[in-house]
């Protein structure tokens, strides 16, 4: 079973094997003897993760982010059934994400099983096709990422948000479920209803009245944020 699986730490954690004064290619090939993993599977994961011009650095040289590649690198050298990730993405860069993102879709693609624990809910959502949420060790949730914001935003998936010079209401009055802040609402509403409000609210007000008006996909982090706002 172990050798079917594969546990790959967060970068504090991670680099308990690395030695800071050797480059990170030497790194890589000692690491790789003493855990048994094949170090060309290693250097290939650390090509995937543009390290390429970093092997010959000194690992103590690096930033944060780069060391969080070669963390990744290191651990994905063991190819499994089963990647156990604990947070991996916390210290890497936005161009590390999104080349860790493409490498979870390989594996995905391989038809690999990932299980990625983190507490950044809106971290790579797109990739995965389940979601557990846990809240104090208590599952509060299991089911797919749309089943989740669906149940929590009940349909109303977009957000049209209008700012006005001036007081003017009649905006308030339109479909949706309204919030309103000052000269300020927020109308939500289905995708599928967004383009006939926004028509109506346009038709509606008087030239000038109107700052701005912005439609917003609602996120999987704020209907996170309002489940357990409401299940604690």
């Amino acid at each position: 079973m172990r050798r079917r699986v594969s546990l790959i730490p967060n970068v504090m954690l991670g680099t308990a094997f690395f030695d800071a004064a050797l480059s990170v290619e030497r790194n890589l090939m000692i690491t790789c003897e003493l855990l048994g993993l094949n170090p060309a599977r290693a250097l290939k994961m650390a090509d995937l993760f543009d390290l390429k011009d970093y092997l010959d650095t000194r690992l103590g040289a690096l930033s944060t982010g780069l060391v969080a590649r070669a963390v990744l690198a290191l651990h994905l050298a063991k190819e499994a059934d089963l990647y156990l990730f604990d947070e991996p993405a916390v210290a890497l860069s936005p161009e590390g994400r999104m080349l860790f993102k493409r490498l979870l879709e390989e594996l995905k693609r391989e038809g690999r099983t990932v299980i990625y624990a983190t507490h950044y809910p809106s971290e790579l959502v797109d990739v995965f096709d389940k979601v557990l949420i846990l809240c104090r060790g208590r599952k509060l949730f299991y089911g797919t990422t749309l089943d989740f914001t669906n149940t929590v935003f009940k349909g109303k998936d977009t957000c049209i948000e209008i700012e006005l010079y001036k007081g003017y209401r009649d905006v308030f009055t339109l479909g949706g479920e309204v919030e309103v802040s000052g000269n300020r609402a927020r109308i939500y509403c289905s995708s599928s209803e967004a383009y006939g409000l926004l028509k109506e609210i346009v038709s509606s007000l008087r030239e000038g009245y109107v700052k701005r008006i912005k439609v917003i996909p609602r996120s999987f982090e704020e209907a996170y944020i309002m489940y357990l706002g409401v299940e604690k």
